[in-house]
């Protein structure tokens, strides 16, 4: 296993935070961190100091990469969204579920407590997927189970792993678990498996996270369909040169030119346009943070020739030469025959001395000029 790779393996128990924080601060913090997982999870509390730690604390400018090559369940997932991409293998398991206490005992205050641990978690979802509120509340009450596929399109992980690729990255000791998750998926033998991973395949449980993800599925695509822009006052639909359409918030209802002040929203999410420089027609719209359009100026237009219309012309120009030239030569040719005597010469012609003309001159770098392009594929 390379030296700048962390393996979480097992249960996230107390100590966590501060064992896997200490590994972090072993590896040179300007190369990217490799992180793998398999844990059922643990401790809600753990992970969410790893994760404050990695996305608010002294860690938000690590570059921490996760892995999940066996399973990711409970307070692990926690751990996972902090990381800035997370991969999954194609026969690993990902599970959610709301916070509770493992005894089943708890009174008022502890109540509040997992209240409060409920919402935090919601937000750690809500922030990685970019899902509403309370698509990710129906995700959590009760356990769903994700294959890589289910946690790709929840958003939950960036990417599908394949075999190779994880293998690449874990200790020897661990490749036993990727052969156990494959003949797990492709013969349905879970045997092999934990208690809690075997629960995943079965069919109850399918199903009730099938029906909770397709749901979630049917209210986002519903959603796209349907998302009103009156959210969005006084909105002006405008295209941007590479033809993406945004709608601009004017602060006056009979205006439709867009001017500084206005807001820039994407027409699909409602949400503000990132800082920086849009083109739109010859002008450079300026936006600033929360989409606020700080400027908007005249774009400087570069007159440019392509290399590949430069060709074409002189192509078309030698063309035009070449028969320019051959209906010449034609003519010349016939008035020469015209004037031609009856009488038959014998002798042999004198060597021809006379000067090439300027036609012939240009005509003649012109074809070169040809030879040498046509053979060349423009861009």
């Amino acid at each position: 296993m390379p030296d700048n790779t962390i393996d979480i393996s097992g249960d996230i128990t107390s100590g966590f935070s501060k064992k896997f924080i200490a590994e972090l601060s072993k590896i040179d913090p300007s190369q990217p961190v490799t992180v793998t997982i398999n844990s059922e999870g643990g401790s809600l509390q753990e992970a969410f100091a790893v994760y404050d730690y990695l996305k608010n604390g002294a860690g938000k400018d690590l570059d921490v990469y996760g892995y999940i090559y066996g399973m990711c369940a409970s307070a692990a997932t926690v751990v996972t969204c902090a990381f800035k991409d997370v991969k999954m293998g194609e026969y690993a398991m990902y599970m959610t579920h709301e916070p509770y206490y493992t005894d089943g005992t708890e009174d008022e205050a502890d109540a509040n407590i997992l209240e409060n641990r409920k919402n935090k978690l919601i937000d750690v979802y809500v922030n990685k997927t970019g899902k509403d509120r309370d698509q990710i509340a129906r995700l959590v009450s009760g356990e769903t189970y994700y294959d890589a596929q289910g946690a790709l399109e929840v958003g939950f992980i960036d990417a599908i792993a394949y075999e190779k690729e994880i293998a690449a990255r874990l200790p020897k000791d661990k490749l036993e678990i990727l052969n156990k998750r494959r003949e797990a998926a492709l013969t349905g033998d879970v045997s092999q498996l934990t208690e809690l991973e075997q629960k995943q395949y079965a069919p109850d449980t399918q199903i009730k996270s099938f029906l909770k993800q397709f749901e979630m599925n049917v209210i986002d695509k519903i959603k796209s369909m349907v998302q009103p822009t009156k959210d969005i006052k006084n909105n002006v639909v405008v295209t941007l040169n590479d033809g993406k359409e945004y709608y601009v918030e004017t602060s006056d209802a009979e205006r439709t030119e867009i001017m500084a002040g206005d807001v820039m929203f994407h027409n699909d999410t409602k949400e503000r346009v990132s800082a920086g420089n849009y083109e739109y027609e010859d002008k450079i719209i300026r936006v600033g943070e929360d989409g606020v359009i700080e400027a908007i100026e005249e774009r400087e237009v570069e007159a440019k020739i392509e290399l590949s219309d430069l060709a074409n012309a002189i192509i078309e120009i030698s063309d035009r030469m070449e028969a320019l030239e051959n209906s010449i030569k034609e003519k010349t040719v016939q008035k020469v025959e015209a004037k031609k005597p009856a009488l038959k010469i014998t002798a042999k012609a004198p060597a021809d001395t006379t000067e090439p003309n300027g036609f012939d001159v240009v005509s003649g770098k012109l074809k070169g000029m040809l030879a040498a392009k046509r053979g060349i594929q423009f861009n």
